[in-house]
């Protein structure tokens, strides 16, 4: 038994019908994230230069808002920061709205230390509940004015190292969020440092706009980190066929499949295979093929000769080396919604999957069949002149036929099967008679009048010594033994 095992991006049975394109709600249910709860840290800047453009009132009256709007499961920590970071309140949304009373009316900080901000916000995510997605959402005017006496003070140095470090181990369920309330500066490259593939929402004027469609961003930042290592995933192939199995007739092909997919369906088009050293073809494969994620499958195939099998004289077995190699496209039902609203990159590469078979293919006729052949070619021909002899015995004697006027015609029957002659005169009639010899008793003539049209008339039989028979006027005696 041969196996050929490889990696492919997909590859499958059954053929399915197209099915309506799955939106982002019915992508992020499969994910788990659709109404899953999230554990929100928001760090809001406290420092002076908030105050400008009633930039902190604003984020204080929206915050209300967007707490709202949050889900019952949700968990909330609300932290304001300037020289140092304070925790105003950690629980539900609902009671986040009314702590936003607890934050300071007037931003009156001498200092933005955001990397304090973010060191609080990961040390409370790393003691959160296991299991809960994280946001963390920064909002500021992005001027960063660490105090002196800061670990963050010198950008790049062993505090923002460590901080990075511990960031990284909160990736797969945590992610970052920039809200700017003023243009320029957002602190984007320290949250960045921190938690890889912030996002950073645009700016204008107010937040509110944007807080509104935070929570929107949350989800989608949740979804792509669910997906992991789906966008690059595959499927594990591995096929059979029997070693040593013949050509002549159809060789079973058994190819399985696995999805390595966590959570995205898989879909394979354009499946083909291609051979070489194969005198035949490999039949079975679907025109596309949908995988579930983590389904195993298994595929028929069937490999068979297109080359004649009665081929050459005798039976005999060639050897056979083939290679082969599967190959189809690959993508997901997903694609539009990664791509449109997720904004990901699917990198599942080209199905594949090859090896080599060895195996044989007899060709030619069987001696036995040629026996067969011989002895068909001879006995049928033989047997159906039996036949037709046995129909038509051969006949013997001598037949007396004398017409109207006396005129007497003598006609030897010896080893005659069939005989016809000119009907003698009988009163002006016209025609002939057929004669031939009765199966029984064997060999006795029957004569049959022939009308001058061609049409068939009377048949009678001439039972031989026993008098006269009379048809259509000639009068008929057979003599068995007479010779002439």
């Amino acid at each position: 038994m041969v196996r050929l095992a490889a990696v492919i991006a997909f590859l499958v049975t059954m053929v399915s019908p197209a099915a309506a394109e799955p939106g982002a709600e019915d992508v992020y249910r499969a994910l788990g994230v659709f109404d899953a709860p999230t554990d929100y840290v928001v760090l809001v800047d406290t420092s002076g230069s908030m105050a400008e453009h009633q930039r902190y009132d604003n984020v204080r009256t929206n915050l209300r808002t967007f707490f709202g709007k949050l889900g019952d499961r949700d968990l909330v920590t609300l932290v304001t920061f300037d020289v140092v970071p304070s925790m105003v309140h950690s629980g539900s949304p609902k009671s986040a709205v009314a702590a936003v009373d607890a934050m300071p009316v007037v931003p009156r900080g001498a200092a933005t230390d955001i990397g304090a901000a973010l060191e609080l916000a990961v040390s409370l995510l790393e003691g959160g509940k296991p299991g809960l997605s994280g946001a963390i959402v920064l909002i500021t005017d992005g001027i960063a004015r660490p105090p002196a006496a800061s670990r963050y003070h010198e950008q790049g140095g062993p505090a923002w190292s460590e901080l990075a470090a511990r960031g990284r181990g909160l990736a797969s369920r945590t992610g970052g969020y920039v809200v700017p309330v003023a243009s320029g500066e957002s602190g984007t490259d320290q949250m960045r440092s921190v938690v890889p593939g912030t996002v950073l929402l645009p700016y204008a004027e107010g937040v509110g706009d944007f807080l509104s469609r935070l929570q929107e961003q949350v989800k989608r930042g949740n979804a792509r980190r669910a997906l992991g290592d789906d966008l690059t995933s595959g499927v594990e192939v591995s096929w059979s066929v029997p070693d040593g199995a013949d050509l002549a007739d159809p060789v079973a092909a058994k190819l399985v499949l696995r999805s390595t997919a966590r959570a995205m369906p898989l879909e394979l088009r354009n499946l083909r295979v291609e051979t070489q050293g194969l005198p035949g073809e490999v039949r079975g494969l679907p025109d596309r093929v949908e995988l579930a994620a983590g389904e195993r499958r298994e595929l028929e195939l069937t490999m068979s000769s297109t080359e004649p099998a009665w081929k050459g004289i005798g039976r005999v077995a060639h050897p056979v080396r083939a290679d082969l190699r599967f190959a189809a496209d690959v993508g997901t039902s997903w694609r539009p919604v990664l791509e449109r609203d997720l904004g990901v990159r699917l990198e599942n590469p080209a199905a594949s999957a090859g090896g080599t078979w060895n195996g044989v293919l007899t060709k030619g006729v069987r001696w036995l069949y040629l026996l067969f052949a011989f002895v068909a070619l001879i006995t049928l021909p033989l047997t159906g002149f039996l036949l037709w002899a046995r129909r038509n015995p051969v006949m013997r004697g001598v037949l007396v036929a004398i017409g109207g006027d006396d005129t007497t015609h003598r006609i030897p029957l010896h080893g005659s099967r069939r005989v016809t002659f000119p009907r003698p005169e009988a009163g002006g009639l016209g025609g002939r008679f057929r004669v031939r010899g009765a199966t029984a008793p064997r060999g006795t003539p029957v004569l049959t009048y022939l009308k001058p049209d061609g049409t068939a008339g009377q048949s009678r039989m001439c039972p031989p010594d026993a008098g006269d028979l009379d048809l259509y006027g000639v009068v008929f005696r057979y003599h068995r033994n007479a010779t002439h």
